[in-house]
């Protein structure tokens, strides 16, 4: 088999690849396509680990984003869906958050009172989340979706902007949250389900 099979894309083409096709990289990368794979992690996440460094109250956010990188690596093994992704790494980052904060409260002299809350984390994650969701649908169906909740179009609008008929649009909107419900109650099924492993 040619090496060739195990170089990583370069960091302009890993950009435009949904997280799903990053994450099957990462287990066939080396050590220096692992470094480039969670460098276009973090570019993406970065303003969840950000929010989840603030909400630890205490540290440098350098060390704070190096364990939740640590972690996830450890556990990466564990998530069965891909696309689950988002999520998985929310559950990381926030429990990272957690420990660091329980370890400041343990130590006065350097404990920094939250300002912010695990809510502030759930308003930063919910944008990225979603665009990952979107991944999931035909292209038509997902930029229905961008338009009106991304970039807040009307109905109306959308539907002069894609030539299409407002009715048309309504239902692309319908099918696509039938789709989108389905996706998220079965990665919730797969979270739970990898928590017992």
């Amino acid at each position: 088999m040619s090496s060739d099979s195990r170089i990583t894309p370069d960091p302009a083409t890993l950009e435009q690849l949904p997280i799903a096709e990053v994450l099957q990289w990462l287990q066939k990368s080396d050590a220096a396509g692992v470094e480039t794979i969670f460098s276009e992690i973090l570019r993406r996440f970065e303003p969840a680990l950000r929010n989840g460094w603030r909400v630890s109250g205490r540290g440098e956010y350098a060390d704070f984003a190096n364990e939740v990188f640590v972690r996830l690596f450890s556990s990466l093994h564990t998530l069965r869906e891909p696309r689950a992704f988002p999520g998985f790494l929310h559950s990381i980052v926030r429990s990272v958050a957690s420990d660091a904060h329980r370890r400041a409260k343990r130590d006065p002299d350097q404990f920094e009172p939250l300002t912010d809350t695990v809510a502030d984390m759930r308003d930063v994650m919910l944008p990225i989340i979603v665009r990952s969701y979107l991944e999931y649908l035909p292209e038509r169906d997902r930029r229905v979706l961008e338009l009106e909740f991304i970039e807040g179009h009307s109905v109306e609008e959308i539907a002069a902007d894609l030539q299409m008929t407002a009715g048309a649009v309504r239902m692309l909107k319908t099918r696509a949250f039938r789709k989108l419900r389905s996706v998220a109650e079965r990665e919730r099924a797969l979270l739970e389900r990898s928590k017992h492993l």
